[in-house]
């Protein structure tokens, strides 16, 4: 079982989405310890993120979907186009197209690279919060880049392991949250079932799996 501390992955600059968007919290959680020290598993959780944030506006303006389910035409769809301005578009492009690098990697994936674009997904998360859940803008922090762990190299080897056993269990919530999305037209928020695996997830406290939350 996972600690609460890692089935909820608090974030420094999401939280403002917690009430609504649990899984994007968390996903960004991740992103953001990943970030200095595994810069590629960064910016595929923050693909996943953005991956989210394209069904919850398929779902909140009731687009149609293309034929294709693929990220980038979702993304290219008229439809989608004309719901969403371009500067948002643009910087939801930029993610895809890093997590899509960082999965298949062709030169090495930085820090500088993954930081860059956590402060895009900042400003998406902020635009998703305020333009489509209609929340309060002054709810958003100003954002703060996460620093790297201060931690020496054996500490942070053993906390990164720590962080893909959470990770791992985190994932199997995920794909079974993208197949209830997929079946239900891509839902914004968190299906009850999967609430109810969450909630399960955060009662218990494996042996050797107490990684910190963010500071």
């Amino acid at each position: 079982m996972v600690p609460t501390e890692i089935a909820n992955m608090k974030s420094r600059n999401f939280e403002f989405l917690r009430p609504k968007r649990e899984v994007l919290s968390d996903l960004a959680g991740f992103a953001e310890r990943y970030a200095h020290e595994d810069p590629a598993s960064s910016l595929i959780k923050q693909r996943s993120f953005v991956e989210q944030v394209v069904a919850a506006i398929y779902e909140r303006y009731r687009l149609r979907p293309p034929y294709s389910d693929n990220l980038n035409d979702l993304m290219n769809a008229e439809s989608f186009r004309q719901s969403v301005p371009e500067v948002v578009q643009n910087k939801l492009h930029t993610i895809r197209k890093a997590g899509n690098q960082a999965a298949h990697p062709r030169r090495p994936m930085t820090s500088q690279i993954s930081l860059g674009c956590l402060a895009q997904l900042f400003d998406i998360a902020r635009w998703l919060h305020v333009q489509v859940d209609s929340g309060d803008r002054g709810a958003a922090p100003t954002f703060v880049s996460p620093p790297p762990e201060s931690e020496g190299i054996a500490k942070t080897k053993d906390a990164l392991e720590k962080l893909r056993l959470a990770e791992a269990k985190y994932e199997s919530v995920l794909v079974a949250l993208d197949e209830e999305t997929k079946s239900a037209s891509m839902p914004s928020v968190l299906p009850r079932s999967m609430r109810r695996e969450l909630a399960q997830l955060k009662e218990g406290r494996p042996e050797g799996c107490d990684v910190p939350p963010v500071r």
